[in-house]
C-alpha cells in the first residue's frame, strides 16, 4: 500500500512513499531529535558508523521511492558532476520533477542556472534556488496551435453555388 507522505512532514513534500517507510523515517527522526523544519528525510549526517549506515539505508529507500526526482537528480549530476553526493541533491531532484510537471522548459532552466559556477558547499541548494529564480522570471513558453475551420459536410454544400461577380467590381488584381 502506498500513501502520500505529505501530511505536514517537510521531508516528504511531493513524495508518494510506502506507509512503512514513512513510519521508519518518523521513528528515526524522533530517535535522533531531527527538527520538524529540517527537510532532509533523516536530518543531519550522523557521526557514528553504525548510525550512519542505517541513515544511509533510509535515505536510499526514500530516494528509491521517488523515481521522477531520481531521474532529475541524475540529469543534474550529468550536467554538473560536482552535485554527486551533495546532501541537497534529492531535494533538487524533487523540485526539478515538480517544475517539469508544470512547465516543458525545466531542462532549459536547469542548463541556464548552471551557466555560472556553483559554490563549493551546498551546491544543490544553490542550484535549486537559481532554477526557482529563473522559473519565476521567465514565463512558461506559449504553445501555438493551428486551428482549422471545420470543413463543410456534403449536406451543407448541397445546393450551394458561388455568387457570380458583380459587373464593374474587380475580384482579383
Amino acid at each position: 500500500m502506498r500513501a502520500s507522505a505529505s501530511g505536514g512532514e517537510p521531508w516528504a513534500s511531493g513524495l508518494s512513499v510506502p506507509q512503512t517507510l514513512v513510519g521508519d523515517v518518523a521513528v528515526w527522526r524522533a530517535a535522533h531529535q531531527v527538527l520538524a523544519s529540517d527537510e532532509r528525510p533523516t536530518g543531519p549526517v550522523c557521526p557514528r558508523a553504525a548510525e550512519a549506515r542505517w541513515q544511509s539505508r533510509l535515505d536510499a529507500r526514500v530516494e528509491a521511492a521517488d523515481a521522477a526526482g531520481r531521474t532529475w537528480s541524475s540529469r543534474a549530476v550529468a550536467f554538473e558532476p560536482q552535485l554527486g553526493g551533495d546532501p541537497g541533491l534529492p531535494k533538487l531532484g524533487r523540485a526539478l520533477a515538480a517544475l517539469a510537471g508544470e512547465r516543458e522548459d525545466a531542462g532549459h532552466l536547469l542548463v541556464e542556472a548552471l551557466a555560472e559556477p556553483l559554490p563549493d558547499t551546498h551546491a544543490a541548494d544553490a542550484l535549486r534556488f537559481r532554477v526557482a529564480g529563473h522559473a519565476a522570471r521567465e514565463a512558461p513558453p506559449t504553445r501555438w496551435e493551428t486551428v482549422h475551420a471545420p470543413r463543410p459536410t456534403k449536406d451543407q454544400l448541397h445546393g450551394w453555388r458561388p455568387e457570380p461577380p458583380t459587373p464593374g467590381r474587380t475580384v482579383c488584381r
